[in-house]
């Protein structure tokens, strides 16, 4: 029976084009002793007809018009303004590090040293960042291993605490969209008469 359902999965994807020939082959010959297949082939044929005669004509440009419309997010600023401060930073960097090896009796370029003593700099972050997110996630392991060790008070408690927390953000949320409904009833956006 598992087998007759990779048939149907065959005719969904034949249906929408994406049925490899070997595959329609296998289905062509199944759809020959199969009258239940036949008859699910026809009925995807008849919906995909349908659905091509309720097919609705955009005018040009809409698309264009929509994405125009939706307002810009502050992180897709693509104002160059928004690259000030990272361009600042890198020029900053660049300068000091071609201050402190300018005087040092370095042997080669020195924009070849800026670029490295920057390049230092961002690795040497990166690397700092990343023992510090390890030593507390390695901490946060310890502290909860420590509380829940061998007691079935505290993970009991603990239990108790996330869905009192959880029941908290439900309330506060439910709470926001009550009051986002009344003040939208009360200026009658919604379209029911304020209450």
């Amino acid at each position: 029976m598992e087998r007759h359902k990779d048939y149907h999965e065959m005719l969904q994807m034949q249906a929408d084009g994406e049925l490899s020939r070997l595959d329609a082959q296998r289905l062509d010959r199944h759809l020959a002793t199969c009258s239940g297949c036949r008859e699910e082939r026809r009925e995807l044929a008849r919906l995909d007809d349908l659905l091509s005669a309720a097919r609705v004509p955009v005018r040009s440009g809409f698309r264009h018009e929509v994405v125009a419309a939706l307002p810009n997010a502050a992180w897709e600023s693509r104002h160059p303004a928004s690259w000030a401060a990272g361009v600042a930073l890198v020029l900053v960097l660049g300068g000091g590090a071609f201050a402190l090896t300018s005087g040092a009796g370095v042997t080669s370029s020195p924009l070849a040293e800026i670029f490295v003593a920057v390049f230092e700099l961002f690795r040497s972050s990166l690397l700092a960042g990343a023992g510090l997110l390890d030593a507390s996630w390695r901490g946060l392991g310890l502290a909860l291993g420590r509380l829940f060790d061998g007691s079935l008070l505290n993970l009991v408690a603990f239990g108790v605490f996330v869905i009192g927390v959880d029941a908290l953000f439900l309330r506060l949320l439910l709470k926001t969209r009550r009051k986002v409904r009344q003040a939208a009833s009360a200026r009658g956006q919604d379209g029911a008469e304020p209450s």
